[in-house]
């Protein structure tokens, strides 16, 4: 969505110094990965004498950063529900990774890194990875998780994908060609 606001008179172009500036609201989006979307207003400026396009007063980056913090605070929480809700304790994910103790308490106060937000991503989008963890990381941990993982990630899609029958997931057979 977009608003245009005719020549602010307290603008002028950084590049070349004019006053013959639009502007005009633009609503951006974030979505991180595993949370609710969150949207935010930002002024971009254009300069009809040099062409140039920007936020020339700013203000756009504070905007972008509010909403991706409010965004990422409410996607850790999904994030820290949805493996309770799966049957991962606080005290395991902590033991599996070998973090401190309390670690994911504090984080669901508020008090979290950008690395533990990545590290939760990662868990929650390959929960079996706290196996691995758990097991040291050894090759064997790996296949051991990895393997039926996979067969069922292959099961959820064929039943997610009625076109896609049995012969297309079949591992006695090659795809068949269409």
């Amino acid at each position: 969505m977009r608003t245009i606001v005719e020549q602010p008179p307290d603008i002028q172009c950084p590049i070349c110094g004019s006053p013959d500036v639009d502007q005009q609201n633009e609503v951006r989006t974030y979505a991180p990965p595993f949370g609710t979307p969150h949207t935010y207003s930002i002024e971009i400026a254009h300069c009809r004498s040099c062409g140039e396009r920007g936020d020339f007063r700013g203000n756009g980056s504070k905007a972008a950063a509010a909403a991706i913090e409010i965004a990422d605070r409410e996607s850790l929480d999904a994030i820290l529900g949805s493996l309770a809700a799966d049957g991962f304790s606080m005290a395991y994910i902590e033991r599996a990774l070998r973090l401190p103790a309390r670690t994911v308490a504090r984080w669901k106060t508020g008090e979290y890194s950008k690395a533990g937000l990545a590290l939760m991503r990662i868990v929650r989008a390959v929960p079996w990875i706290l196996e691995v963890a758990d097991a040291n990381f050894t090759q064997r941990a790996v296949s051991d998780a990895l393997l039926p993982a996979a067969v069922d990630a292959l099961r959820r899609r064929a039943l997610a994908a009625p076109d896609l029958g049995p012969e297309r997931v079949s591992p006695n057979r090659a795809p068949r060609a269409r």
